[in-house]
């Protein structure tokens, strides 16, 4: 796995190339719910990467590398520019919380990982990977 550097502290590579997928629809779909979901039968993806961060604290939704002065937070889209603001906000109230060190982490993630329909569909393959 060949590992490009975007900055210092923060590395990406590419685990799987662009590819379209073809889905078979799924055996418990309700009858006349199959037009919901057809757009998601075959789909294109883009490559699959890998985003490696060092020494990252994470307050909420936040990410801080102390170590070179960034906040990293645009892994996540935001509508508004006043919703980053006040969630970085918010945030920063966790830095009075008390820490667990952990050494290593796999975060899994997506724009729609909330939704169970493409955590099983989207995030888990990823996993997989």
């Amino acid at each position: 796995m060949k590992m490009g550097f975007l900055l210092r502290g923060i590395s990406k590579s590419q685990i799987l190339p662009a590819h379209i997928e073809k889905r078979i629809s799924p055996s418990n779909i309700c009858v006349g719910d199959e037009r919901l979901f057809a757009h998601e039968m075959e789909r294109c993806w883009g490559p699959c990467n890998v985003i490696a961060l060092e020494n990252l604290t994470i307050l909420g939704e936040t990410w801080v590398q102390w170590r070179y002065l960034r906040i990293v937070n645009n892994y996540r889209s935001y509508h508004r520019s006043h919703r980053r603001k006040r969630v970085l906000l918010g945030d920063l109230t966790h830095l009075f919380h008390q820490h667990v060190r952990i050494d290593e982490v796999l975060w899994v993630h997506d724009e729609w990982s909330s939704n169970y329909f493409h955590w099983l569909t989207d995030v888990l393959p990823k996993l997989q990977a």
